[in-house]
């Protein structure tokens, strides 16, 4: 309200004028708010036109100023009021000012111009109003958006500043971290392998568990980098899905077995073995969750499954799960699971250690495998970790054939386990097999069961968990013997030990079993254990595989054997890592000469050309490894040498580094002993080259 003319007026809004382009704008809107109240072109015409020339006088006058816009709601005629305000004057209701009308200018703010305008159409909505004096011109718009580009580029550039220096920060920190780790594990692993007293060998065995610990948190570090900088890759090559199991078990059954948990695999049976896909990655998912799993249950189970969810072609959709009878959560705590650098609560981190990235980072590989992750959990009933992963199998006969009709279909057999996951699963298999299934609980009900049933229609299989209360796996059988029965079961002892250890227990007390199963087993190795205890009826496990805790050491693998007489020069400034390296390749049978940086393994190169090849280190005094590696591949005489980088830089963009100044392959430190035989093995052939 005017209070010196009780006139009503609305504010539709403000239009800054400081350019021949700001002129033109306000025309543009003068024009489109005054056709909107009268539908009048002639009449928007002049108040456009005339509203111009005011404009021009008002940058001559003050050089920059405002336009405020008003509307005369209860006049009429119905006007537009349009107030003068000079740059930094305070915004305040126009005044009404005698003398001040159209075609007349008085110099001197604050000035006002009445446009009466007749109300030949309803009056629009305000907003309608607002937005035309609020709408930016095309000049307007252009000048935005090339502020806000510029904006754009000096962000751009400086989160790029930003994500280069956080990666060469973690680059140099990996480097720096990883080459003293090196020497702890590889001196701890060389140190288990030698005479230990039994205090000595638990020290050394924690000293190397904890520097392997220690590397998952730094390899999470680094994938979670990779992941957030969009460079992580995935492979797609062919891989054996129980390979990789075999392997998940190796890595999770000590740890399990020294919490004196079970842990069981569930494999569907139509999934197949033969996939392509990254295995690397798919290990690291699993890895991650089932170690969580063992990690959080303290008694119970960890069971692994797997299952065919959708197949379309060679295209399948796996469904993974891992359950626990763990800790379990509430809703709060699942629903930070998957944030970065947290756990469930923070006396998590204190009790059971970890970095909090693990599940971020599976998180995220799972989704690049076009998959999804979930969780159900309650508190104090465990957890079920699922997630889906979508790989090719181009292979449909790669399905495991399991029903073996001639030697196992209706045969009758006895599963005894006091853990009921354990005999529930187990018995899946045995009929999936084509086995009659039974369950005991206890050796005592067994016992029972045998007696009872021994001579009319006796079981010809007997599968015993080993370790049970009361009456455990050897004992049970030792009282079957008693039992003095007409056709004795087949006995197949399941383990979470190496087999060789309960082979040797047996042994020492008397007892003959057909065959030892160790936990956790996929239907593939169960039906070849009860195939050749059912069929043979005498101790088969030589054809087992072998047990983790007594497998050959790498160096004596076939893989590493493959190496043995080669003459490798080792190129490493560090002593500690040339001893390491040292003792772990004449372990493996080959000759090794040290060079301590670039420039001396050129000299003895051109001294001696009776090498193999040449484990290169990267970060080296006087001449570096990819100089050196340049001027190697400068000669003709070694285009055809060996050069493998054995360095600390393990980042993406070391490796591309490595390949681009002629190195032919990359093993990373710490050194994972069969990555590091499996890569020297496909460049380094013992005596290939030809020596003068």
């Amino acid at each position: 309200m005017n209070p010196a003319t009780g006139t009503k007026r609305l504010h539709l809004g403000r239009t800054p004028v400081a350019s021949a382009e700001s002129v033109i704008e306000v025309r543009r809107k003068a024009r489109e708010v005054a056709l909107a109240l009268t539908n009048d072109p002639i009449v928007a015409g002049r108040l456009a036109a005339e509203l111009s020339v005011f404009c021009r006088w008002g940058l001559a006058a003050a050089g920059a100023f405002a336009l405020d816009w008003w509307l005369e709601t209860n006049t009429t005629p119905r006007g537009i009021v349009l107030g003068f305000l000079p740059q930094g004057m305070a915004a305040e209701t126009p005044k009404d000012l005698p003398g001040i009308h159209l075609g007349q200018w008085v110099a001197g703010p604050p000035m006002q111009l009445n446009y009466p305008l007749l109300a030949t159409t309803p009056l629009p909505q305000d907003g309608i109003l607002r937005d035309l004096v609020a709408r930016l011109s095309r000049g307007e718009l252009l000048t935005h958006l090339q502020h806000k580009n510029e904006e754009l580029v000096q962000a751009t550039e400086l989160a790029q500043q930003a994500a280069q220096v956080k990666a060469d920060f973690l680059a140099n920190m990996s480097h720096e971290i990883r080459t003293p780790m090196n020497a702890i594990i590889g001196m701890s692993y060389l140190a288990l392998d030698t005479d230990l007293s039994e205090e000595q060998r638990g020290y050394v065995e924690k000293v190397h568990r904890s520097a392997e610990g220690l590397l998952g948190i730094i390899n999470d570090i680094l994938d979670f980098s990779k992941l957030e900088s969009d460079r992580m890759e995935l492979e797609h090559i062919p891989f054996d899905l129980a390979e990789l199991m075999d392997n998940l078990a190796n890595l999770l059954g000590i740890k399990a077995e020294d919490k004196g948990i079970e842990l069981l695999y569930a494999t569907a049976p139509d999934v197949p073995m033969q996939l392509q896909g990254d295995p690397l990655r798919l290990s690291q998912v699993l890895t991650n969750i089932a170690g969580n799993a063992v990690k959080f249950t303290d008694a119970g189970e960890v069971i692994i499954g797997v299952q065919v969810h959708h197949r379309a072609g060679t295209q399948v959709e796996l469904h993974f799960y891992v359950r626990d009878s763990g800790i379990g959560m509430d809703a709060s705590q699942v629903d930070r699971l998957f944030q970065s650098f947290s756990q469930a609560d923070t006396s998590m981190s204190r009790r059971y250690g970890g970095s909090g990235l693990g599940l971020t980072i599976s998180k995220r590989l799972v989704e690049l495998m076009g998959g999804r992750i979930w969780v159900e959990s309650l508190p104090g009933q465990g957890s079920t970790f699922h997630f889906t992963v979508r790989l090719s199998a181009p292979d449909t006969a790669a399905i495991p054939a399991l029903h073996d009709a001639s030697v196992l279909h209706g045969v009758r057999a006895l599963v005894v386990d006091d853990n009921p996951a354990a005999s529930e699963l187990l018995s899946k298999m045995l009929q999936q097999l084509g086995l009659v299934v039974e369950v005991a609980n206890s050796g005592e009900t067994a016992l029972e069961r045998l007696r009872d049933e021994g001579s009319t229609a006796p079981f010809a299989l007997l599968l015993i968990d080993s370790k049970m209360p009361v009456l455990n796996g050897l004992d049970t059988v030792l009282r079957l013997r008693e039992l003095q029965l007409p056709k004795p079961p087949a006995v197949v002892m399941v383990t979470a030990f190496g087999q060789y250890e309960v082979k040797d227990s047996a042994l020492r007390r008397g007892v003959e079993l057909q065959g030892v199963l160790t936990k956790p087993f996929l239907p593939s190795h169960l039906r070849k254990v009860v195939t050749a205890a059912l069929s043979a009826r005498v101790a088969t496990v030589a054809a087992l595989p072998a047990s983790p805790a007594r497998a050959a050491p790498v160096e004596k693998s076939d893989v590493a054997a493959a190496l043995k007489g080669a003459r490798v020069l080792l190129v490493e400034d560090n002593a500690i890592n040339q001893a390491l390296a040292k003792a772990l390749l004449t372990r493996a049978g080959m000759e090794v000469v040290v060079a301590n940086h670039g420039q001396e393994a050129l000299d003895m190169l051109r001294a001696d050309n009776r090498f193999d090849g040449v484990l290169m280190d990267c970060q080296m005094p006087v001449l570096d490894g990819y100089s050196a590696t340049r001027a190697i591949r400068q000669e003709p005489a070694w285009n055809d040498l060996p050069v493998i980088a054995m360095t600390a830089n393990a980042m993406a963009s070391d490796k591309e580094k490595a390949f681009a100044s002629g190195m032919n392959d990359h093993i990373a430190k710490p050194l994972n002993l069969q990555a590091m035989f499996s890569t020297m093995a496909r460049w380094i052939q013992p005596g290939k080259r030809l020596r003068p």
